[in-house]
């Protein structure tokens, strides 16, 4: 367990930059599954990495670490 000092709070920015074409897949899947209701927005301060994975058909999948 990490303590942090009195009124602090953890920091959280971005591990990498998406490049155009993982930007448009990632708006697509969240607009699809929000409107499907697989997905609501979330109200946490913490959020989980996400990479994209190229496959066979040249489309990207959508990989959630949860760890």
């Amino acid at each position: 367990m990490i303590n942090l000092e009195p009124k602090t709070s953890p920091r959280f920015f971005l591990i990498y930059k998406f490049i155009e074409i993982e930007h448009q897949a990632l708006k697509e899947f969240m607009q699809e599954n929000l409107k499907l209701g697989q997905i609501r927005p979330s109200q946490l301060l913490i959020e989980y990495p996400i990479l994209f994975i190229l496959k066979k058909n040249k489309k990207l999948r959508l990989y959630i670490n949860y760890r």
